[in-house]
């Protein structure tokens, strides 16, 4: 079976151990010769490098400062620190089982081993404020777990990709305590921490990371940030489409049907895999319309188009069947709904984005209102 790095340095210096105390009996049986000085300094030179390599901070600094003071060559200096040696590498290696090891690994593997060990420190002091004195509420709690659980997805999705991701929304446990609920993703994230040191090449994916800087630096908004970037500007769009060259023929948005092609337009100009489905829902009379699916992201687009009778009653109504047959959707683990509502019809619509817009099951669910 393939070593982790923890376990191939505590061989390392098991066996750096094992020769430091042989040097030690030959310096005992046979004094200072040439031999022997010749061992000791092999020793050093290939342990500071073991060190140098994949120990902590502390552990480097103090190995160099007992090395400068034996830098005369011969074995009085080196039999001075023979003990100190051998003090610190048992100490090391008694320490080395809880220690976090991460220097020595390729830089494709070191990182997303960092980006690990934040996430475990974030969900840490979650723990530590709702179980110590600064005792938050239990619904806060609640609140910064599941914040905590979008943001890990969201890094884990670059490190892992999404299927192994997406496993942090099925083990979440409603009626489990918020300690049991910490406990099982602090032990999830250290197992992947081991897979990954052991077998980075199977289960990394191949690109860790799909988004890239901006102009300013800033990493490149996700998949559903486009999206909501798009929406936000489509009335823009229409007005736009107004007001023609030469009055010229354009499409005016009037009903369902146009918001689906201007906003199937705007989505091209962003992704190239943009599915278009046909769909009967219960609601719709038999009568079919058209979804779009982002392929390469997983997120569904549901359009509406209140009118005199789609209001927010019946709205709210055809989403939830909406949101139900998506839960099902192979290709579906985010779903927009798009209400498109210049004419007012709805009456209340913060009330329907407060009330949808969460995680229904596994499909995250957003509602956007453009009035």
């Amino acid at each position: 079976m393939r070593k982790t790095v923890k376990e191939r340095y505590g061989e390392a210096l098991s066996k750096a151990l094992t020769e430091l105390r042989e040097i030690k009996a030959q310096l005992e049986a046979s004094g200072n010769t040439s031999n022997t000085v010749t061992a000791a300094e092999k020793w050093k030179q290939h342990t500071a490098e073991l060190i140098e390599r994949f120990g902590l901070p502390e552990e480097i600094r103090f190995f160099n400062i007992q090395r400068q003071c034996g830098e005369d060559s011969t074995t009085g200096g080196f039999t001075e620190a023979v003990g100190a040696y051998d003090e610190m590498l048992v100490r090391v290696l008694q320490a080395l089982p809880e220690s976090d090891i991460k220097r020595g690994y390729d830089e494709e593997v070191e990182r997303p081993l960092s980006a690990i060990d934040d996430l475990l420190g974030q969900i840490g002091d979650l723990y530590r404020l709702a179980t110590t004195g600064q005792r938050i509420s239990a619904q806060t709690a609640v609140d910064g777990l599941e914040r905590w659980i979008d943001r890990a997805y969201k890094i884990l999705k670059h490190i892992v990709g999404e299927d192994e991701a997406g496993q942090l929304y099925s083990m979440r446990n409603e009626h489990g305590s918020i300690e049991y609920q910490v406990a099982t993703y602090v032990t999830y994230l250290r197992d992947l921490k081991e897979e990954i040191e052991k077998y980075p090449e199977q289960v990394l994916a191949q690109e860790q990371s799909t988004e890239t800087p901006s102009n300013n630096g800033e990493p490149a908004p996700d998949a559903l940030s486009i999206v909501e970037q798009i929406l936000s500007r489509f009335h823009a769009a229409v007005i736009q489409l107004r007001h023609r060259h030469a009055d010229r023929q354009t499409l005016d948005v009037k009903d369902e049907y146009d918001v689906q092609d201007l906003l199937h337009v705007l989505l091209r100009t962003r992704f190239d895999d943009i599915r278009a489905e046909e769909v009967s829902p219960s609601y719709a009379g038999g009568s079919s319309r058209t979804d779009f699916v982002v392929k390469g992201p997983r997120i569904a687009i549901e359009v509406k188009f209140p009118n005199a009778s789609l209001r927010d009653a019946k709205t709210g109504e055809q989403l939830l069947i909406d949101i139900a047959r998506y839960q099902e959707h192979p290709d579906c683990r985010s779903l927009v709904c798009f209400i498109y509502d210049p004419n007012h019809c709805l009456r209340n619509p913060a009330g329907l984005v407060a009330d949808l817009s969460k995680r229904h099951g596994e499909l995250e669910v957003r509602v956007y209102v453009l009035l």
